[in-house]
């Protein structure tokens, strides 16, 4: 796993595999979080955040941008945040996704 943060953009990349360039893509799961994994959305990939520590504060984050897609990709979306390892890093609720920071805060502490 690779991860980086830019405290003066506050952006936060993680990359947990690279994929194959023609098999890969990205979704935004809010106006912040975007989430990579592969085209079929069975493996992820990584996921980049936007305004990282301001996200930090709030208790939840709405989905707005992933319940546009339509339901299958909704559905295989939402099974990807169900297992490792973004279970580790997020909890998606109905249509809200919650930041865990305990995970990330010692990442890039140690980045």
């Amino acid at each position: 796993m690779k991860i980086y943060y830019d405290s003066i953009g506050d952006l936060l990349e993680t990359q947990f595999l690279s994929g194959l360039a023609n098999q890969r893509t990205g979704i935004g799961i809010s106006e912040h979080i975007t989430l990579f994994c592969d085209t079929e959305y069975s493996e992820v990939l990584g996921f980049t955040i936007f305004s990282y520590s301001k996200l930090l504060k709030l208790p939840a984050i709405s989905t707005t941008e992933l319940m546009q897609q339509p339901e299958v990709i909704q559905e295989r979306v939402q099974k990807l945040f169900s297992k490792s390892p973004l279970n580790r890093f997020f909890r998606l609720t109905e249509n809200q996704i919650h930041l865990t920071d305990s995970q990330l805060s010692e990442l890039i502490k140690a980045a």
